[in-house]
């Protein structure tokens, strides 16, 4: 019962943990991106500084909340609100995935380019942002229905 409890919560921290940290994330973002003192040169190279860190510590949390959600259902009592928080997390995972590979590492090519921004550019960022909003939805429903499970106390 103890592993149980434990890897539930720690799927209840973690997935929790990157919803707060990716909305901080965009927050930030969003101030610098706006922000007059800084030139355009500069918010690209916090761009470059900063969405390796977003990628890591999101796929380290979602990961965490994963295994942590699927071991409680493998040694605990089973629970078909778990099992879809799971399922969602996977499910956030993957799009994560193709968000790095298919639409920010793109992105990042072009931002290292320094040149004007062209309408590829502009439809991969659009890309990334519909996608990360709907990773870190995902995420939050998921941590939502970790949060409701009351079967740990069984």
């Amino acid at each position: 019962m103890f592993v149980h409890r434990l890897s539930l919560a720690l799927a209840r921290f973690c997935s929790a943990a990157w919803v707060g940290a990716a909305v901080l994330f965009v927050i930030a973002g969003i101030s610098e991106v706006r922000s007059p003192q800084l030139d355009s040169s500069a918010k690209d190279l916090l761009v470059l500084l900063r969405f390796p860190c977003y990628y890591a510590i999101g796929f380290s949390l979602v990961i965490a909340a994963f295994i942590g959600a699927s071991v409680s259902q493998l040694v605990g009592p089973r629970s078909i609100t778990v099992k879809i928080a799971s399922g969602l997390l996977l499910l956030a995972l993957l799009g994560m995935v193709v968000d790095h590979t298919w639409i920010y590492t793109p992105l990042e090519n072009h931002i290292k380019k320094q040149g004007p921004r062209d309408a590829t550019f502009e439809t991969l960022h659009e890309a990334s942002k519909w996608i990360n909003l709907a990773t870190v939805s995902i995420t939050m429903i998921a941590s939502g229905m970790l949060s409701l499970e009351r079967r740990e106390l069984a």
